[in-house]
């Protein structure tokens, strides 16, 4: 088990749908301890170790428990030890955007990066984060007072997702819609629209794919609607086709119907 895994990349890259998948698996087929912590919410070394401690114990089923009090650095790696050693388990706490915790709180990372040397393969941090790892580190360190910490010593294994391209994004999202695949082409064709207009501005596949059903509804009614108010050149009646030369044989009875209905309505006048 790594000390700690930095998975790195743009919103939307799918780094979030990965973890999730890996800590899934690692639940149920392992039986490794999972804690989950969002970076945003990490105000201070306290908040965290009470927090991270408190979970711990409970999905370790430490019956004993230990004091919601922590002093300090070294009292929390103890702790960690008691709870580890006790209940004979392996842990991973997940800090998801690590890159938006408080940036004073710069010792904790340097915490979680070394407690691998004090638990060798009982504990593993996974986090995620906007930005690569060295620019994470200059600006932890640029506004931290501690200037003293050497996380270069331990350096965790990163994993970077690229950013999806427009047709991968149109790809996933065509999967996510059987229902639609009737009308290929024209929901591929709303799809190119959307996701131009779309991407650039939200990241999240899950987002975007949330606002397809509506959107393509309204796609399909007014296309509807141009295509009737087009006429045809076969019979000068206002249908679905544009041109007689892309009728199909349905149609072309359809307009010369229409046609013989005007003519007999004509010489009836």
């Amino acid at each position: 088990m790594y000390s700690m895994v930095y998975l790195y990349g743009e919103i939307g890259s799918g780094k979030t749908s990965a973890l999730r998948d890996a800590l899934k698996q690692i639940k149920s087929e392992s039986g490794i301890v999972v804690v989950e912590v969002n970076g945003e919410e990490i105000k201070n070394n306290q908040w965290f170790f009470y927090y991270t401690i408190n979970e711990l114990s409970y999905e370790c089923g430490y019956k004993k428990g230990p004091s919601k009090t922590v002093l300090g650095t070294r009292d929390y790696v103890s702790k960690v030890g008691d709870i580890l050693d006790n209940t004979s388990k392996q842990a991973v706490i997940v800090i998801e955007n690590i890159n938006l915790m408080e940036k004073k709180e710069f010792n904790l990372v340097s915490l979680l990066l070394h407690m691998h040397n004090t638990f060798h393969a009982d504990l593993c941090v996974m986090a995620t984060s906007r930005i690569p790892w060295d620019r994470f580190i200059q600006e932890m360190a640029h506004q931290s007072a501690s200037t003293s910490l050497l996380v270069s010593e331990s350096i965790p294994y990163k994993i970077y997702f690229e950013q999806f391209t427009n047709n991968e994004v149109i790809k996933m999202i065509f999967e996510l819609f059987p229902q639609y695949a009737r009308d290929k082409v024209k929901f591929q064709t709303f799809l190119q629209l959307f996701v131009k207009q779309v991407y650039p501005h939200v990241r999240n596949i899950s987002e975007i794919a949330r606002n397809v059903p509506s959107l393509y509804k309204k796609f399909e009614e007014l296309t509807e609607r141009f295509l009737l108010q087009q006429e045809c050149s076969y019979c000068s009646f206002s249908i679905r086709c544009r041109d007689e030369r892309n009728h199909g044989r349905r149609s072309k009875i359809y307009c010369q119907r229409q046609e013989s209905r005007k003519t007999r309505s004509l010489s009836s006048k």
